[in-house]
């Protein structure tokens, strides 16, 4: 429950009482969080979701569901739903909305968001990933089958492609949905991400992007009958001429 302290102040010397300023606080959000809203603009921040680990299969469904009552709060928009993590980032657009979200028996906690600066730089090293490049060794001839929620081939990191292969410098191969076509490149983000560490990492490297994933990704969802093998299948008896080739 929100607790709020108002301050008001004297203007010694010209008699006027100044406008209350309410410093407020709440249990589930950091004080400096709440202060931001001083400036009177929207902000954004981070909550944590209630978990009733109950019934396990049931849980996507519920989440979607806390979701929404969440969106449905007035001044209150979702701006990103990480649901594997039962983490939600919002935005609001004044003090009473942010308070009346972290009320809700569907927030566990508020938190600070934090940006950080991806480093490859300090990644890489941890598998000898320079020196491999260096030596040559940057999977170039060959590709990679990504089967996980498809691949934004249309992203700079994956070559800004308008279509599979294309233009020439184009990392992704191939493209296609092995679970009902949801008409969207990668409806949850998680292929292309992995395609884009694969690009990174190989940077000769092809990536064919398997959407083997029905709509919900993670805890709840289905990898459809056969989609393990299925996509290489294709793949292999395709045009594309890849062939499998044991590591050493």
């Amino acid at each position: 429950m929100a607790k709020y302290l108002a301050v008001a102040t004297l203007l010694v010397g010209c008699g006027v009482e100044a406008t209350e300023a309410p410093v407020t606080s709440h249990d589930k959000a950091p004080d400096t969080l709440l202060r931001q809203f001083d400036d009177l603009g929207d902000h954004s921040f981070i909550v944590g979701m209630s978990v009733r680990p109950d019934d396990p299969a049931s849980a996507p469904l519920e989440h979607v569901a806390r979701v929404e009552r969440l969106a449905a709060l007035t001044d209150i928009a979702i701006e990103h739903d990480w649901d594997q993590l039962a983490l939600v980032q919002v935005r609001a657009r004044t003090l009473e909305a942010a308070l009346a979200a972290l009320d809700s028996d569907d927030v566990e906690q508020a938190y600070e968001p934090v940006e950080y600066q991806l480093a490859d730089a300090q990644s890489f090293p941890l598998m000898n990933q320079p020196a491999a490049a260096a030596a040559g060794k940057t999977g170039a001839g060959t590709a990679v089958a990504v089967l996980d929620t498809g691949a934004n081939y249309r992203h700079a990191e994956l070559g800004s492609c308008t279509a599979p292969n294309t233009p020439a410098g184009c990392r992704v191969a191939y493209a296609a949905d092995f679970a009902p076509n949801d008409n969207s490149l990668d409806d949850n983000g998680h292929g292309t991400h992995v395609a884009g560490i694969v690009a990174g990492v190989a940077p000769g490297t092809k990536i064919l992007a398997l959407d083997v994933f029905n709509g919900l990704m993670g805890s709840g969802s289905a990898v459809y009958a056969n989609a393990s093998t299925t996509p290489i299948t294709t793949v292999l008896t395709g045009t594309f001429g890849y062939t499998l080739t044991p590591l050493p």
